[in-house]
């Protein structure tokens, strides 16, 4: 569910996703606006400057009429919060709410720079079981360092339950039943980090 463009990125895009027989009817494309676009220069200490075009994804909309349809999943996970200008605050909460009521158990990511971005993720958070930013980007939102400290806010904000990605040190999860525990991560030779969060966002989704 989303937005690509009229444009080769887009093309490839709907071919590469329809290989996996995935049921395209809501990624809308858009005209006169770009498919959004990440050019990272991984560096040799993991750090990973990006060019970025937003394009797409501030552009799009979930229509209230296709909200039984989105929402027809197990599972409802809702990325990049914070990038979808179009989508961020009431829309985003409202489909949430609705994901909830119809019984889906819901997560929720994001891509926060700073407390600017609180707002948005706060609008989505009642309707949260299970909230997995990175520590950096839980960092960004609260002006806090301490993970526990950081749980508790969001926790007061509504969500469930915090899942932090935390990269070499693992993840750290804490419910607001008083469940924390924190799992180390696997010992691999690293090749690029790039799209691990995405991939934690599906394999929790699986396991759940």
């Amino acid at each position: 569910v989303g937005g690509v463009g009229h444009d080769m990125m887009g093309d490839w895009v709907l071919k590469r996703i329809a290989e996996f027989d995935i049921d395209l009817t809501d990624l809308r494309r858009y005209p006169n606006v770009p498919t959004s676009s990440s050019i990272v220069l991984t560096r040799q200490d993991g750090s990973r400057p990006a060019l970025h075009v937003k394009g797409t994804t501030g552009a799009f909309i979930v229509d209230e009429d296709r909200f039984d349809a989105v929402t027809d999943a197990r599972v409802f996970h809702m990325g990049g919060v914070g990038l979808m200008d179009a989508m961020d605050g009431e829309r985003n909460a409202a489909l949430m709410k609705h994901a909830k009521a119809r019984g889906c158990l819901t997560t929720v990511d994001v891509f926060a720079g700073s407390k600017a971005d609180l707002p948005d993720v706060a609008a989505v958070l009642p309707h949260t079981d299970f909230f997995l930013p990175s520590i950096e980007e839980a960092e960004a939102l609260t002006g806090l360092t301490d993970k526990r400290e950081m749980a508790r806010f969001f926790l007061d904000l509504g969500a469930q339950a915090c899942v932090f990605t935390m990269g070499r040190d693992g993840a750290y999860y804490r419910h607001r039943d008083g469940t924390e525990f924190t799992v180390p991560a696997f010992r691999i030779d690293v090749k690029c980090t790039c799209g691990c969060g995405d991939a934690f966002n599906a394999g929790f989704a699986t396991g759940l």
